[in-house]
């Protein structure tokens, strides 16, 4: 009895491999965001042994690794040095000098040595002023590194990279309906299944702590959905075969899996607006511009696809309009004069651009931005802050100027790979472009939020990413070694 060629597909170890990466992921946002201890171990975990075993496919010969991963040497070199440096600034500095007789105490958080004078003890000496934070924050980076692997790994199969695509669009809903039925119940419907209480009223936000988190995912999903289904739309009508033709291919796409991609996607937006997340609406506003942008770049080779091309440009337009639109009262909100609850973003960018001045080079520890912001900051600006809500500031007060520059690069130098995917491919060439503008709309959300603290919405990011460079090139590059 032979196998159907479906059923032969999906047995096999990458899918089943690419099926456990997508249970990872669908579970990530559901803990918080995964924004906990416990939920971050766990997901850590998950993707490691996912890492591993494709490591051991591709070492047996179960599984090839594309040549192609080879590109991927620079944004490498770039996060191996900031995040070998983040590890350096939890090394005990004094141990360093029993060791190897090197003094370097000069590089060491100032918090030590007044501990060591108020204390009369020594507890070592350290450049983060929180080791430990550090150490747990070196962790948590490795969370997208991982991901980023496994989704350029697996997503050279154009199959497996739409697969990906297509499972973040539904993970977005399902925490749009997750939000929606929880703020319509009143009640925090997950609280119950999580070991601590659960946050204060949090309205339109589940499964995350607030809306900004969640409008950072669902801005992911809806770009994914709205580039999917603006390619898919695109060559699925018949644009040179008169009205008749053209209408019928038009009605038979929006009845398939063409016009389920739009409907999510339009869920998706609605939902985004909803949570009033005014920094994520923003996000989402220039991703979108930018995916605009990039399924533009290029010549098209013929009359017909140049009007596909402006057609799926126009309806893009259309939605871009809509979220100005309709969002327009959310971001004046978010964007207008500090509120009176204590958070004060201009007092917070100030604190950390003098943490940065204070510690140009060294930084003051990777992930230690609630020790060394209570010790340095202002009268003003003090308080239970763990976040400095702007990811393009924080690690260069974290690490350095030098190793956050290096940090912020890597997903940097992907992003223009993938902008060049997009100008030169003409198949399958919506991943590189969505991959630019989840970039960009993640570049947007760190200028005033720290979403991409949020293990799910970086790992969400990263999948994107990585199958938007796995398929930057063209699949017969991969006999070119």
């Amino acid at each position: 009895m032979t196998q159907s060629p479906f059923l032969a597909r999906w047995i096999k170890p990458e899918s089943v491999l690419l099926i456990l990466f997508l249970g990872i992921i669908a579970w990530m946002p559901f803990p918080y965001g995964s924004n906990r201890l416990w939920a971050e171990t766990v997901a850590t975990t998950g993707l490691a042994a996912l890492l591993l075993a494709w490591a051991g496919m591709v070492m047996s010969g179960v599984a090839a690794q594309t040549p192609l991963i080879r590109e991927m040497k620079g944004p490498a070199l770039c996060i191996a040095t900031a995040l070998a440096w983040g590890m350096m600034q939890s090394v005990d500095l004094d141990r360093v000098a029993t060791l190897s007789g090197m003094d370097l105490s000069a590089v060491a958080h100032p918090v030590w040595k007044q501990a060591r004078d108020t204390l009369g003890v020594n507890p070592g000496a350290f450049i983060s002023a929180d080791p430990a934070a550090t150490r747990q924050a070196l962790v948590t980076a490795l969370l997208p590194v991982m991901a980023f692997l496994l989704a350029f790994s697996l997503g050279r199969d154009r199959t497996r990279a739409e697969v990906l695509s297509i499972g973040l669009v539904i993970l977005g809903a399902g925490c749009a309906l997750l939000a929606a039925i929880s703020a319509l119940a009143g009640m925090d419907l997950q609280g119950a299944l999580l070991p601590e209480a659960p946050p204060a009223a949090r309205g339109f936000a589940a499964p995350f702590i607030n809306q900004e988190h969640l409008g950072a995912l669902l801005a992911l999903s809806a770009l994914a959905a709205f580039g999917s289904f603006a390619e898919r739309f695109r060559q699925a009508i018949v644009w040179d075969k008169g009205g008749a033709v053209m209408r019928t291919s038009l009605r038979r796409s929006l009845e398939g899996p063409d016009g389920a991609i739009a409907i999510l996607g339009v869920c998706l937006l609605a939902s985004l607006i909803a949570t009033g997340a005014g920094v994520a609406i923003a996000a989402f506003a220039a991703g979108l511009l930018f995916l605009i942008l990039a399924l533009a770049l290029g010549q098209a080779p013929d009359e017909p696809e140049a009007r596909g091309r402006r057609a799926t440009s126009a309806i893009l337009v259309a939605v871009l309009g809509v979220t100005i639109a309709v969002g327009g009262d959310a971001l004046r909100d978010h964007f207008g004069p500090p509120g009176l609850d204590g958070s004060d973003r201009r007092a917070l960018v100030a604190a950390t651009l003098r943490a940065i001045g204070e510690a140009p080079i060294v930084g003051q520890g990777l992930g230690a931005f609630a020790s060394y912001h209570s010790i340095d900051a202002p009268l003003n600006a003090r308080g239970t802050v763990e976040e400095a809500s702007n990811d393009l500031l924080e690690p260069m007060a974290d690490l350095g100027v030098p190793a956050g520059i290096a940090f912020m690069a890597a997903p940097l130098l992907i992003a223009m790979q993938c902008l060049s995917g997009a100008a030169l491919r003409r198949r399958d060439r919506a991943f590189p472009a969505v991959a630019v503008a989840a970039s960009m709309s993640m570049a947007v959300h760190a200028m005033a939020g720290f979403a991409l603290h949020i293990p799910a919405v970086a790992v969400a990011f990263a999948v994107l990413l990585g199958i938007g460079a796995a398929q930057s090139w063209r699949t017969n590059m991969d006999l070119v070694r």
